[in-house]
């Protein structure tokens, strides 16, 4: 899995701080939503191998960190609709 970006929030309150990790998925229409072929790269895969590192412990093994977020970019509301339509179906 290959990352667009990776960034932090300092959340600060009652004179103590932490972090939030935030992984950037920035979607682009060159990524298709699902390919039949898995192996194969798409924005489902990318989704999936998210939710294996976050299963499997891997931010903690690998970053040193519990708790990530994803935060999805995408550019227009028909990319976000054929996303959804697409998670439906499968």
């Amino acid at each position: 899995m290959i990352l667009n970006n990776v960034f932090f929030l300092r959340i600060k309150s009652n004179n103590s701080s932490r972090k939030k990790y935030t992984f950037l998925e920035a979607v682009r229409v060159t990524m298709p939503v699902l390919r039949t072929n898995f192996f194969r790269s798409s924005f489902y895969k990318k989704m999936v191998g998210y939710v294996a590192s976050y299963k499997n412990e891997l931010f903690s093994e690998y970053f040193g960190i519990k708790k990530v977020r994803v935060l999805t970019v995408i550019k227009s509301d028909e990319r976000i609709e054929n996303i959804i339509r697409g998670y439906k179906n499968v």
